[in-house]
């Protein structure tokens, strides 16, 4: 009887020790990758598991690369060092390549890098995702790159600023040689090294800054222009509401949103951020479906 017991005992200690390790063998970090778009390829350490979103497990491993790639969108790369086990839920918003904005005024002339392409309301579409200078005169908008006009202006005075320091040491050094000052003249000789390196670097720029320029604005000459009208609302929810059946749920947001914005008062637009919340929710995207839930309910109180 001792015996049956004692071997009872060693065959429960031997099942504890295999179930112990094996449940260190096999313990691993379950990520969950979700996406905004949906349907965006994930890939660990370069190595594609399938498309967002997905629910994976690894082992063995500290650190992992996840690069996110979507046509369409930028690619993002992000790092992520891991935990002994556990579940990390990841969520991703996607730069879109392109944008589009929306002028909701009417009879304004649009102008791109001073080219007239049509007047409000319009959307441009097909708009290089980047910083852009849009200002609003009494009969127009004007459309340029960012940020160019500033560093032109300040290069420029750097340029004469360096300039002027190196005429006035070349004149130093002139006077030295015809007076014999030969440390005179070394020292202002090296200064006048320094200058012209300085002047070279800042002309160099400035081109740099320039040619950078006219790249801009040869990328968004590409911007599409496209009227609309009123009727466009009820074409708008229609397209929304088929993608949303198709479970399309990225489409249907942008379908909605366009009219939410651009329609502010159609009959279409209560229903619609409805049925943006309803995308966004099943997306699992749940702040962004109460922040719809909350503007509605600021536009429209109960």
């Amino acid at each position: 009887m001792i015996v049956m017991q004692k071997r009872f005992l060693m065959v429960n200690i031997f099942l504890l020790l295999f179930c112990l390790i094996f449940a260190i063998n096999i313990s691993a970090v379950e990520l969950y990758i979700n996406t905004n778009p949906i349907d965006s390829k994930v890939f660990i350490d370069g190595i594609l598991v399938g498309e967002s979103p997905i629910r994976i497990k690894i082992k063995e491993k500290r650190s992992i690369q996840i690069d996110i790639v979507k046509d369409g969108y930028k690619k993002l790369v992000k790092t992520i060092t891991l935990a002994d086990k556990g579940i990390i839920n990841l969520h991703y918003d996607l730069t879109p390549d392109k944008i589009e904005l929306i002028f909701r005024d009417k009879g304004k002339i649009i102008n791109i890098c001073g080219m007239p392409i049509g007047e409000t309301p319009a959307i441009l579409y097909n708009v290089p995702n980047g910083m852009y200078e849009i200002v609003k005169n009494d009969n127009s908008y004007e459309i340029n790159p960012a940020g160019y006009k500033y560093a032109i202006r300040s290069t420029v005075v750097e340029s004469i600023y360096s300039g002027g320091m190196l005429s006035l040491l070349l004149l130093g050094m002139n006077d030295t040689q015809k007076s014999g000052d030969k440390v005179g003249t070394a020292v202002t000789g090296f200064g006048s090294v320094i200058m012209s390196t300085i002047l070279g670097y800042d002309i160099l720029k400035l081109f740099k800054i320039i040619i950078t320029r006219e790249r801009a604005r040869n990328e968004i000459k590409t911007i599409k222009y496209k009227p609309y009208k009123k009727k466009d609302d009820r074409v708008l929810f229609t397209q929304g509401v088929s993608l949303l059946g198709q479970k399309n749920y990225n489409q249907a947001i942008g379908k909605f949103s366009l009219l939410t914005k651009l329609y502010s008062d159609s009959q279409y637009v209560p229903i619609s951020y409805y049925e943006l919340g309803l995308a966004y929710y099943n997306l699992k995207n749940y702040r962004a479906a109460s922040d719809v839930l909350y503007e509605f309910l600021n536009k429209y109180p109960v």
